[in-house]
This record gives structure tokens, sequence and C-alpha cells, in this order.
């Protein structure tokens, strides 16, 4: 876990919280009665307890004890806030060993990130829910952060205080892969907002006043800070009792709307568990990772409490809007290696690419699944393994079968040159894929496993909002990447070989291809992977070679004798150093006087 040792600018803060944004548009849902339906108030003593040592019910004064009503900045309100918020904690009985507000708006959070942020407020547990750390009571560390709250003024601008607080939530699904999702508030002198954010987007309440609705506010603090397994997913235990040992994560998709570990529901879906089965059926055994154990999630110990979308945000059947529901399904792999970033040279990142594409020609050709989101995160190196499973392609969440034509086939997963033509996606889509793969790794990394200090342009311009335009222009020119000298001559051929295979088969793109030109292109893309290993191998057993021929012509000089060997033989022996004698200060000792 990382703490914060460098000071972020605010260009840096302000493009974060700009790209949570943009990740979020049209995902914002608004919900009436979002505080009735995920923290209803229920009279009971603790309510009236509240209200008569936290709250003043003077009319003139009427507010929480110790938060002002006019503050002059919002740092002022953030200390009274976590009094109060704390206060209410230990009145319901929590304790604060086990959840804790903590001041942390000038403090480095601790995490698997630096983050450039700083929250205001953060409310931090401890249990075995939070599954990275194991602490005595609750710090501000980002593993441990249970909900996330914002404060500012009334007076400030209540869209950049949402979009800090979805920031921050954002950083938090990054550090805790086992969240179903997380309540955030924004809270100034006289108002509160809830926020639920998940991986289909956010849910929020209306704007309250905590002041004229005191019960309500309690509730908030009260539920937000609740025990119990809701927000977490216990990703070592199944329905079936047996148990996992996880000794850590792969990869992790963190993003508050994407897939996470859920699967899509549309017309013509598959769940990624039914995919795999079809691929071990058909005899995919090759680049392709193979199904352990699959099964739906429940949010209780109940088999019918299914975990989704639509239930951890309180909607009812007859009122669940258009936004898409989803359902947590778990998948256990069988365990094949590394990210591809872990690569320690060029020839095992080729073989790495060269057999994962192999395992997709299977897919397609023997199983007639279509990937669709071939990227760096799903392509594992396993460079111990046999010959066809030193990469391995994972990850089916978005793909198909290739005769789907239903309205979920037509959702584009990847941005493609076929993109800019509005083509249907076919696997050149995929191989297209690949080749962006390998100019990642080749600019992103100075040196295996090192990044490059900035992000190249041309990533930047691939991934911004052209695109389309921009991965068109490059096929549209000559081969011009600078390929690192530590990849050597075969990875700058195998780039440019690859680049021109696209340069004339796009065309051809979302076109239904025939057998025959399906097993044309695929020969072609992997004749040029093996190419370059070829090449590779030749140039090492060359070099192996000639410092074998080097070593030969050396003359060999007979050894030296020792420096203590004297002529004769015989081993000097080093004179042992005297110990010098210290003169005691005692008193001369008297003789005897003969007379």
């Amino acid at each position: 876990m990382k703490k914060q040792n460098i000071a972020f600018s605010d260009q840096e803060s302000n493009e974060l919280i700009n790209a949570v944004r943009d990740s979020l548009n049209g995902v914002w849902v608004h919900q009436e009665s979002f505080f009735g339906r995920h923290f209803p108030t229920t009279p009971t003593p603790l309510f009236q307890e509240l209200r008569r040592t936290l709250y003043i019910e003077n009319p003139r004064q009427r507010g929480w004890i110790g938060v002002p009503r006019h503050p002059q900045n919002y740092v002022s309100l953030i200390k009274p806030f976590i009094t109060l918020f704390n206060k209410i904690l230990k009145s319901a009985g929590i304790s604060s060993m086990r959840r804790q507000f903590l001041d942390t708006h000038n403090v480095d959070v601790a995490g698997e990130f630096e983050f450039p942020i700083h929250p205001t407020i953060l409310l931090n547990g401890t249990g075995p829910e939070f599954t990275a750390m194991v602490v005595p009571r609750p710090y501000a560390s980002f593993v441990g952060t249970l909900s996330a709250i914002e404060v500012c003024l009334d007076s400030a601008d209540p869209t950049l205080a949402r979009d800090r607080l979805a920031t921050i939530a954002h950083e938090i699904f990054q550090n805790m892969s086992n969240r179903r999702f997380i309540y955030g508030l924004v809270v100034t002198e006289s108002r509160v907002t809830a926020y639920m954010f998940d991986h289909v987007g956010v849910l929020s309440s209306s704007t309250i006043s905590h002041i004229d609705n005191p019960d309500q506010f309690v509730a908030i603090i009260v539920g937000l800070a609740a025990e119990g397994p809701m927000h977490f997913e216990d990703i070592s235990r199944s329905k079936s009792e047996q148990r996992y040992v996880v000794e850590g994560k792969i990869s992790h998709f963190g993003l508050i709307r994407g897939r996470g570990t859920v699967a899509w529901k549309l017309p013509g879906w598959e769940s990624e568990d039914q995919l795999f089965r079809l691929a071990e059926k058909m005899g995919v055994n090759a680049g392709v990772v193979k199904l352990h154990h699959s099964e739906i999630i429940s949010r209780s110990d109940s088999p019918d409490d299914i975990d989704t979308v639509s239930r951890n945000r309180r909607v009812n059947d007859q009122d669940k809007p258009a936004w898409l529901d989803r359902t947590h399904i778990r998948v256990v792999l069988k365990p094949f290696g590394h990210p591809l970033r872990r690569y320690k040279d060029a020839r095992e990142l080729i073989v790495a690419l060269h057999d994962a594409i192999a395992g997709h020609r299977s897919l397609h050709e023997d199983a007639g699944i279509l990937h669709r989101d071939i990227s760096p995160p799903n392509i594992l190196l396993n460079p111990t393994g046999d010959m066809g499973n030193r990469g391995i392609l994972i990850d089916l969440d978005h793909a198909i079968r290739v005769d789907n034509n239903s309205p979920y086939a037509q959702v584009r997963c990847v941005i493609y040159v076929a993109e800019c033509h509005k083509r249907r996606n076919t696997y050149l889509d995929d191989l297209e894929s690949f080749y962006y793969v390998l100019i990642y790794v080749i600019v992103f990394y100075e040196k295996p496993g090192i990044p490059q200090k900035t992000r190249p342009e041309i990533l930047q311009e691939w991934e911004g909002p052209r695109a389309f335009e921009s991965k068109e222009q490059h096929f549209s020119l000559p081969f011009n990447i600078k390929v690192p000298d530590y990849m050597g001559k075969a990875m700058e051929c195998l780039a440019s070989n690859m680049h021109a295979f696209f340069v004339s088969n796009s065309s051809r793109q979302g076109e239904i291809a025939s057998p025959t030109a399906r097993r044309a292109h695929y020969s072609s893309i992997l004749k040029h992977f093996e190419s370059a290993i070829s090449m590779i191998d030749a140039l090492t057993a060359e070099s192996a070679i000639f410092s074998s021929s080097q070593i030969e012509q050396e003359p060999v000089e007979p050894p030296k004798p020792p420096k203590t060997v004297a002529k004769t033989g015989k081993v000097r022996r080093r004179p042992r150093p005297r110990t010098p004698v210290v003169p005691r200060d005692r008193p001369r000792r008297k003789t005897a006087n003969y007379l």
C-alpha cells in the first residue's frame, strides 16, 4: 500500500475529475424515494435521545450542536461534522474500533495508487469484509473505506462537489475489488444529498435540509456505518459451501461504470460461463483459459436473494427504469499465469501474443465465438506452459456467438477502424485489437515493467474523443512508430508487417469472409509472429556462437602463485601483532631492606 509522497497540481486533479465525469455521462439516475428505501427512519428511543443531546430545538437557533450555521469556509465545518457523526455512532452502539469518521481533508490517504485529491471526510472500518487489511482500528486508507463525505458550503457549486465525490468513489472501487456499491454524501451547513455508486452508474437522492429533518439525518449516518455483507462480496465462499484460497488479484476492472464482476443481460446475451462451457465442448484446449466453477451470487444466505443492481438500488420490478440491470456472477478459472505487463523480454511477449491469437482462432473457428474485447488485461503470460498455452485469452464478458444477430451483438465494446464506417464487428476487428495491444506495449513501456514517465501521444489520441479518426489515419500512413532498442529488430519487423496487413485488409472489415479467407488471414498474422520468433532465436544463437568463439581465442594464462607462498612452497605466516602493554597507575611495590 502506498502513501502519497508527491505533490499533485490542480491540473492533475481536474483532469481526473473530468475523466470520471465523462465516464458517468448519461448514467446519473434520480430516485425520489431514495432516503425512504435506503435509509428509512423508524421512531426509536435512539432518535429521541440524540435529538435531546445533539440537536437544538429552539426555532431561532435550531440545528446541530457545534455545527456553525454561517461558516467562513468549508474547513470550519469538517471537525464539527466529524464530532457529530462519531457521537451518533457511539449513541447507536457502534464501536469506534469498528467504524469511525476520519478527517482526511489534509491527509495523504494510503492506497494502491497515488491519488491527487484529498477527501474531506472518510468513514472507515475494520472487520473480515475488508479483505486487504487487518488492523485493530480504522485509519486513513482507501482499502478500509466504507463511505465518503464531501463537505462544502451552500454557496459552492453542487455539481463540482458531486463530481469530486464520484472521483473518490472511483478510487475506492480501484482499491477494493469486493465492493458491490458505495454510498456517499455531499453535506453543507444546512443540506445533504446522498449518492449510491455501482457498476451501472450512480443513483442520487433529492437534496434535503438536515436541520429540518434531523431524524432522517441520523438514519443516514447510522445506515452508512451499518455492518453486514450487503456492501461486500465474500470472494472465498460459494453456495456449495466450497471455499477458495484467494492469494491475490491478477487484474481488476475498478471503474464505477463497467462490468466489474457482473454480466450484462440483454436479448441474445449469454453469460461468460455458458460460453466457456461451449468452448470446452467444442474442443478449444489451447490459448484460452479453462472454466473451473461458476455460480450466481446471492446477497445473503438465501439462494433466492440474487445480487442484482436493481435489488441493491431497492427498485421494484414494476418501477424498473430503462437502464441496464445486471446479475452478479462468479466465474472461477483455472490459473494460468501473469498479466501481460510482466513480460521479461520481447520473445516472451511475442510468444504470448502468438498463442493468444491461435486461441482466438480456435474460439472463432471451432466454437463459433467472437471475443470482442482484446486488450492487455485480457491476455495472460504463461512462460512455463506447453506449446500453444504460453499466452492465454481470458474474459468472455463481451463475447458473442458468431451467428448472433440480436441487439446485444450490435453493442460496440472496443474502438476499431470499423467504427469509423459503422460496420459490424468481425474477427478482423479482434485481430486489429491484437495489433493495438502490441503497439501499446511497444510505446507504453520504457523497459520491461517500467512505464514511460509521460503517456505516449499516440495512446492519448487512441483513447481520446477522436480515436476513430486517429486510428484510421494511422493505417493511411507508413508505419512510423519507434520501437525501443531493447525489443530489437524482430519486434520492429513484426509491428511493421502487421501494420501492412491491416492496410491491405481494412476495406474488407465488416464483410462476412469465407472460411478460406479467414484461414488465410489467421495464417498470415501467425506467420508474422513465427518469423519474429525465429529471428530472435537466430540472433540469440549467433550471439552465443560468437561469445563461445571469443572465449576460445583468448589465451589462457597459468595461474599465479599466491602472494603469501614463498619460493620454497611453504606458507608464510604473518607475524601475530603484539598486544601493547598499557602501564597501570599503581604504587610501586616496596622491597625489603637487608642489613
